[in-house]
């Protein structure tokens, strides 16, 4: 994998480093998914400065509402999930 491509949002900093590697898509899906259940990005800013800089710091939180959609969501997998084998 030679070049980083895709919006710098979910960017993993091996790629903004240039040492891409299967372990950055990793990255990306986790980013995704915060953005998913979280309905909002974990790295953003203003300039694309600054959003690199907290892309590289790893720089993000979790607000308490946040925190209690996530329980809500992993309840809801789970459900799914016992849904499944019963099928």
């Amino acid at each position: 994998m030679f070049e980083g491509v895709g919006t710098i949002y979910t960017m993993a900093p091996q790629v903004l480093q240039g040492l891409y590697t299967s372990q950055a898509d990793l990255w990306s899906v986790g980013v995704i998914s915060y953005m998913l259940l979280c309905g909002e990005m974990p790295f953003s800013g203003r300039k694309r400065r600054n959003v690199i800089d907290k892309i590289m710091r790893g720089d993000y939180t979790f607000r308490k509402e946040v925190s209690e959609r996530s329980e809500r969501a992993l309840s809801l997998r789970k459900t799914r999930v016992r849904a499944t084998k019963k099928h």
